[in-house]
């Protein structure tokens, strides 16, 4: 966690990654995407800090979030992805 403390990484990982995932889960709402009804750049960057970044911390965090869980699968489902 880039040198951070472990109370802070521990703070970081149960409080704001949830936080965060969660806002951003309200922002998908009952959409298949984040914009316009269809694939765009913006799902694209949701899915690599979804996938690259929180997983990385916390491997199991999109059980809590099931909208994104669907995305994350969803784009995975795409073909070339």
């Amino acid at each position: 966690m880039f040198g951070a403390t472990p109370e802070a990484e521990k703070k970081f990982i149960n409080e704001d990654l949830p936080k965060h995932v969660g806002n951003i889960e309200r922002q998908l709402g009952d959409n298949e995407w984040f914009v316009g009804g269809k694939l765009s750049v913006a799902d694209i960057a949701v899915y690599d800090a979804l996938t690259s970044k929180c997983r990385a911390l916390v491997p199991d965090f999109l059980g809590a979030f099931p909208k994104l869980d669907a995305f994350v699968k969803r784009v995975e489902a795409l073909p070339n992805m």
